[in-house]
């Protein structure tokens, strides 16, 4: 029996059932760090593209409210805005119920905005604009813009 032994080439099936479960076990563990980065790059690209709509929005209220010659904020409603420029035309910016920000009507600027609000000062307007795109964390930025003509404090 034993030289019969000595004769057998290949794998028993134990060493076969060993391998495949090590094989499997590395495979598990290589596919759980790709899926686990590819959540991380979906969750990351998500936040960036959010914190730009947000750099977005603050630039374009930034430079409307500074070259404005007047600047509303509705009393009732401090996430609008009526401003007024040297040629008495008026542009109305306002949160939309959909978390858009909207020059007029239906000009979107920027969307996942959670929260608009403007406060008027002496010459200047307080913006504060907060996003938030699905899962990614919140977004805010908060700026005092002095009107052009105004005096700085």
């Amino acid at each position: 029996m034993s030289s019969l032994r000595k004769d057998c080439r290949g794998a028993s099936l134990v060493e076969v059932l060993t391998a495949f479960s090590l094989m499997g076990m590395i495979l598990l563990i290589a596919f759980s760090f790709h899926f686990f980065g590819q959540n991380e790059y979906s969750t990351q690209s998500a936040e960036v593209s959010q914190q730009n709509e947000v750099r977005i929005a603050l630039n374009v209220l930034t430079r409307e409210i500074r070259n404005a010659d007047q600047a509303e904020v509705d009393a009732e409603n401090n996430s609008r805005i009526t401003i007024t420029s040297e040629d008495n035309t008026r542009t109305i910016f306002r949160l939309s119920s959909e978390g858009k920000l909207l020059r007029g009507e239906n000009n979107i600027i920027a969307s996942d905005i959670e929260e608009l609000s403007f406060i008027e000062e002496s010459g200047s307007v307080k913006v504060t604009i907060v996003g938030r795109a699905g899962r990614s964390r919140q977004t805010d930025i908060t700026t005092e813009i002095f009107m052009r003509g105004s005096e700085d404090p």
